[in-house]
């Protein structure tokens, strides 16, 4: 498999996933980002489903979920 960027922040990936606010293919840091950006909005962002842009909406480091995952699982 090849690992490809993430149309978001350009990192390289094994995986993406549609975004929920906008067409960009993102990568599982960004997604976890937007899900906490969609918890801080009203009715969790439903109204703002694929309204083209991601929300501007400040995250305290000490609030973010952050990503053990360094790589490709271990099996």
């Amino acid at each position: 498999m090849e690992n490809k960027p993430c149309n978001r922040c350009g990192k390289e990936s094994i995986s993406s996933i549609m975004s929920w606010f906008t067409t960009e293919l993102i990568c599982g840091n960004c997604s976890r980002t937007e899900s906490e950006i969609r918890l801080r909005l009203p009715n969790r962002g439903i109204e703002f489903e694929g309204c083209g842009f991601v929300p501007d909406i400040e995250i305290p480091e000490s609030e973010t979920i952050q990503s053990d995952l360094q790589g490709p699982p271990n099996f």
